[in-house]
């Protein structure tokens, strides 16, 4: 027997809260990156003690409390977790960090912000959510409004350069597989396994590319530095992470991506709020846009079905 309706729409929105509380943590993301930034670290530096950090804390809880979750049920279980860390982790950070230095922060999250199109079409196209008008509209309502809250911060660098585009777009595209593997694979694999394993994978990965690149991490890093790493790995990353993928579980994937496209909106008000970086009235009007299609977002939804 089915649950009673009032549970279904309880448990959706749940799961919406879930989700808008992941976005509202991502949202401070780029505050703590620029004052380390100002510390002297490199984006890669950034990038990789985010993930490694957040792979050591987490380890060391599971390996005290919750030690089964480092099992595996299936062989190919590691290749999926790997894989996904790789892409998720290492291939996003990555991709996004090397997308603002070669174009600049404006144009990389209007990039990025091409992911719930990308989202809302896999979604269709792997999961089988329905494509319905109205979240047609509600994509299109926060990916312009993004757009707009990007570029209508006072200040804001409008810079374009093909490899910065290139590694943008793959970018988004990283981003988007946080929400289609989140949908398939997580309510198997569970929250604490999946982020365990893709994070440490994404660190392996990020951990060579960084030296490559000719920034190697380091360990002697100055003391102020440490807790902002702290509150990435901690606030914006496992935490966000554990809330999002408990949400995702509860409403689509589509819906879920036009959720934390909340997401810019935080920043830009942290933003105003500590660097005074103002909004011009085309960036007022991406708020609007952003906040009109979230609220609109719950319309219609339903938790999924048990099988």
């Amino acid at each position: 027997m089915g649950r009673a309706p009032f549970l279904a729409v309880s448990s959706a929105s749940a799961g919406a809260a879930a989700v808008l509380g992941a976005a509202v943590l991502w949202g401070s993301i780029g505050v703590l990156s620029v004052g380390l930034f100002r510390l002297g670290l490199s984006p890669w530096e950034v990038a990789f003690w985010r993930a490694a950090l957040s792979a050591l804390i987490l380890g060391v809880g599971v390996l005290l409390f919750r030690p089964r979750t480092v099992r595996l049920e299936r062989r190919t279980d590691a290749l999926l977790l790997g894989g996904f860390g790789v892409v998720g982790v290492g291939i996003f950070y990555a991709a996004f960090q090397l997308a603002t230095y070669l174009t600049s922060v404006a144009v990389a999250v209007v990039l990025l912000y091409t992911a719930p199109v990308i989202v809302v079409i896999g979604a269709r196209l792997l999961l089988g959510e329905a494509l319905s008008t109205g979240k047609l509209v509600m994509v299109v309502a926060v990916v312009l409004g993004v757009w707009a809250t990007a570029i209508g911060a006072v200040g804001a660098e409008v810079r374009l350069t093909v490899g910065g585009v290139v590694w943008g777009l793959l970018s988004a595209l990283a981003y988007a597989t946080y929400y289609l593997f989140g949908k398939r694979y997580v309510p198997r694999l569970g929250v604490l396994r999946t982020l365990l394993f893709s994070l440490s994978a994404g660190a392996l990965v990020l951990a060579p590319a960084a030296a490559l690149a000719g920034y190697p991490p380091r360990l002697a890093l100055p003391a102020a530095a440490w807790p902002l790493l702290l509150a990435l790995a901690l606030g914006t990353t496992l935490l966000a992470n554990a809330l999002y993928y408990w949400g995702l579980a509860r409403i689509e994937a589509g819906r879920a991506a036009i959720l934390a496209a909340i997401e810019p909106v935080v920043a830009a008000v942290l933003a105003l709020a500590i660097h005074r970086q103002a909004l011009t009235p085309l960036g007022w009007l991406g708020v609007a846009l952003v906040v009109a299609g979230v609220a609109a977002a719950p319309a219609g939804w339903r938790a999924p079905r048990k099988e």
